[in-house]
């Protein structure tokens, strides 16, 4: 195009100048927008296109994945929420308890249930924390290498000054505007509009302007065509739903640790009210010895025997009370707890786990291993690995080829030395050639490619070690299942026999038809049995959701529920636990 026409050449000068102003100007407005970002403004955005595409690779692959992800450390303000209970109380120690604000004494202690103990143990796990920043950092990756295959705007503003040996001083300007996009094929799209201004302020005053545009398309025929260029591109993908994965899981495997942690808790202050049941028991039934004894009805060798019995169990509980408080410091630094905050928990989510009557599973072992190998995420991953090593042998491949690059240019340049717009037909240009780099030297692919073809042997083991893995953690899971059920049904038919003995002892020793001793051993019966009976529940619950977790399909709820999933399968038969193992 002609932007000039016949005129004054002053005025063609001082337009041209005034061209130069107007892309200084923009070059100083583009650099007053940017430079004048905050850096949270740079770090805002990329949390946007980094939670794009994590909620993205959620729907397509991984929707497992926590719905709001963020990277932030959440606040921890969740213990500062819980309610303190003046009604509850934690068994007795032998020094007073601190409270965290350093005050001396009890205070009422806060008393936490399982719902609000996941979250807070969600919010001071570090290693939790580690977990989203590695989901993040990756999801960042692929922001990068998608950021290659769209246009990159590129723009430089240059002045000098400069005083050369025959005294004469010019004045010169330059800049450069353009875009290079990648594209999936491999080939580079470039554009690139430059223009220079010089004006010679000494000798000869005169001034010099001109410009250039130039389109440049350069694509890959053999070597780093196609997969070669969309290969970091692909892996970042891969790599962002690899973590995604991991991050489930670590969630999965997290919150059940949690969950087993907190009732463990739970069961061991239940032995201590076992514990302190059955030492008022044996103090009432000392009591009715030493009364039987000064009335000429009893021997006094079997009222030595209930308090050597009561003495027993003092010990006892003394022992339950220490085991109890230990557990509970152990739960409080998984939570991220000072040990020092008095802290309980709600005994009623133990007394109310509903008794089950039989493993409610749908299905056999043979169909849960099926489920195993459908939904475990690190068996996924691991056959995936096997396709990315597939996929970087070609790789390899294609870069032992020659390099052949067809290369198409176009240029255009202004006329005349004072007009840096006025394009011409005339002076436009056109280029088409071919590159070739003959494979004389291919040793470093050589040894790359063989070592893409150890990789992907090393990679198909993998595979099968993780099937190993996965088939016998679901089978060890299953056996856990049935044992743990098995054993709460035997604890609590225990428990009803042991209440039986007492009860029969009792009212023959009230017959005179019982001696002390037996009713020792009856009581001491019932409370070992009470003890087996709360640790096979909770060992029952917690073997339900490893073998959920094992087998890939446990889900936590948005109200920090553990969820096994069971139903979401459909009928086969009824299982059985396995026979002779």
């Amino acid at each position: 195009m002609r932007c000039y026409t016949q005129r004054d050449e002053t005025l063609i000068v001082k337009e041209a100048w005034l061209c130069l102003a107007v892309l200084l100007g923009a070059a100083l407005a583009v650099l007053a927008f940017t430079g004048c970002r905050a850096p949270e403004q740079y770090a805002s955005t990329a949390d946007q296109e980094a939670y794009s595409v994590i909620a993205e690779n959620r729907q397509a692959a991984v929707q497992e994945a926590p719905k709001n992800f963020s990277v932030e450390p959440p606040e921890r303000n969740v213990l500062r929420q819980i309610p303190r209970k003046p009604d509850a109380r934690q068994p007795a120690e032998k020094e007073p308890y601190l409270d965290g604000d350093g005050a001396h004494g009890v205070r009422p202690p806060k008393q936490m249930d399982l719902a609000t103990a996941m979250k807070l143990a969600a919010v001071n796990s570090r290693d939790f924390q580690d977990r989203r920043e590695a989901v993040f950092l990756s999801a960042l990756s692929l922001t990068l290498q998608r950021d290659r295959f769209t246009p990159r705007f590129f723009g430089t503003v240059a002045g000098s000054l400069a005083h050369e040996e025959n005294d004469n001083e010019t004045a010169s300007a330059e800049s450069n505007f353009g875009l290079n996009r990648l594209l999936q094929t491999g080939g580079e799209v470039s554009l690139e509009f430059s223009t220079i201004l010089t004006e010679y302020l000494t000798g000869d005053p005169r001034e010099a302007a001109s410009s250039l545009i130039n389109l440049t398309f350069t694509q890959p025929l053999l070597r780093g065509r196609g997969i070669s260029a969309t290969e970091p591109l692909t892996q970042a993908q891969q790599n962002l739903i690899y973590e995604m994965r991991r991050f489930v899981r670590f969630r999965r495997t997290f919150f059940t640790q949690v969950y087993s942690e907190y009732f463990d808790v739970l069961q061991q202050r239940q032995v201590v009210r076992n514990e302190k049941l059955n030492l008022e028991n044996l103090r009432r039934a000392r009591k009715r010895a030493e009364a039987m004894f000064d009335a000429g009805r009893l021997p006094g060798f079997q009222v030595d025997q209930t308090r050597q019995d009561e003495l027993r169990a003092e010990d006892r509980l003394e022992r339950a009370q220490q085991r109890y408080h230990r557990t509970l410091d152990q739960f409080k630094s998984i939570m991220g707890v000072k040990p020092d905050i008095n802290l309980v928990l709600d005994m009623t989510e133990l007394q109310e786990m509903e008794d089950p009557k039989a493993p409610d599973l749908p299905w056999t072992r043979e169909k849960a291993i099926e489920i195993a190998l459908a939904n475990r995420l690190d068996l996924k991953t691991a056959r995936d690995r096997v396709a990315d090593a597939r996929r970087k042998i070609q790789v390899a491949v294609n870069n032992l080829k020659p390099g052949l690059d067809l290369t198409l240019e176009t240029g255009s340049a202004t006329s005349g030395d004072t007009k840096p717009v006025n394009f011409s037909t005339e002076n436009d240009t056109y280029t088409a050639g071919m590159d070739l780099d003959l494979p004389l030297e291919r040793t470093e692919e050589r040894n790359r490619y063989r070592e893409r073809l150890i990789e992907l042997q090393a990679a198909k083991r993998q595979a099968e070690e993780t099937r190993d893995q996965v088939i016998n953690a679901g089978r060890q899971a299953w056996r856990n299942y049935f044992r743990a059920w098995e054993s709460y049904r035997i604890q609590r038919n225990s428990v009803d026999l042991a209440q039986e003995r007492v009860d029969s002892t009792t009212m023959l020793l009230n017959a005179g038809r019982a001696s002390t001793r037996d009713m020792l051993e009856a009581r001491e019966s019932l409370i070992q049995a009470q003890n087996g009976l709360s640790q096979a529940l909770v060992d029952y619950r917690v073997a339900r959701l490893n073998l959920s977790r094992d087998l890939g399909i446990l889900t936590m709820t948005d109200s920090h529920t553990l969820e096994d999933n069971f139903d979401y399968y459909p009928k086969t038969q009824p299982a059985e636990p396995e026979a002779n193992e």
